[in-house]
């Protein structure tokens, strides 16, 4: 039965100030879920601008990051290859054509190959919707100042989470599909806390530190126009969450019932 926080769409109230809206989003398609995709057409027809997490259109235009040195480089030679079997061996992707790339990114990869896809995943979907609808869109954060906080996690720590996955691949794929099951059912607090474990010692730069710059960036949009920011789920819950913090600058935030 889902509780009473079990909700992705929110509503942020307070007496002479347009609503904002809060919707968390997933990297999954967005075909999966028609009831979301109808509540999304609901949704951008109330609104006056777009937030989601960074200009999805920029994105697009942008490369990965590179290290230094190699992922080759960094690790024994039979080491390496055992980890590069397994990930082969389970997930069908060759680290040789990704040496040169974090392994925070390569977990990304990892994730997008076992989640289920076909279409646009569902932060796509709505920025498509509010582009056809010719509305105004806009991201909370730069691609470069994600790619500066990625720069501050420690290599070891990015290596060990990958060593973890190729050690456990079943363990790893079972986790990622709870978490779409946690998603389908749209147990939010469930979401936060399963993001808020992988993140590790690094919660504060990734989540907690993240939500308040985005929250920053937040009030320069809500204070004159309805906006519905959609952003990673994780993002909203928890105490330092945009909910949370919508509440402390004196809004009400329910859930959006359409």
């Amino acid at each position: 039965m889902p509780g009473p926080f079990d909700h992705l769409i929110w509503v942020a109230r307070q007496p002479g100030k347009p609503a904002v809206f809060l919707f968390g989003t997933m990297h999954l398609d967005s075909g999966l879920f028609p009831d979301l995709q109808s509540r999304c057409h609901e949704l951008i027809d109330q609104i006056d601008l777009l937030a989601t997490e960074i200009d999805l259109q920029s994105m697009e235009n942008s490369g990965l990051p590179v290290m230094e040195k190699g992922l080759s480089d960094q690790l024994p030679a039979r080491q390496y290859d055992r980890l590069r079997q397994q990930i082969i061996r389970f997930f069908d992707i060759d680290l040789r054509q990704w040496d040169w790339v974090p392994p925070l990114f390569i977990y990304q990869f990892l994730i997008e190959k076992i989640l289920p896809r076909g279409g646009r995943p569902i932060d796509h979907f709505i920025w498509n919707l509010a582009e056809r609808k010719q509305l105004p869109r806009t991201g909370l954060e730069s691609i470069a100042k994600q790619m500066e906080i990625a720069g501050l996690l420690d290599l070891s720590w990015q290596l060990k989470s990958l060593k973890s996955i190729a050690r456990s691949p079943r363990r790893f794929k079972r986790m990622i599909g709870e978490m779409v099951e946690s998603y389908r059912l749209q147990r939010l607090p469930q979401l936060y806390r399963s993001s808020k474990k992988q993140l590790g010692p690094y919660r504060k730069l990734m989540l907690y530190d993240r939500n308040k710059a985005m929250f920053s960036a937040m009030e320069n949009l809500i204070e004159n126009q309805i906006v519905l920011v959609a952003v990673g789920a994780a993002h909203l819950w928890g105490n330092y969450g945009l909910i949370r913090l919508l509440k402390q600058a004196g809004y009400r935030v329910s859930p959006w019932k359409g």
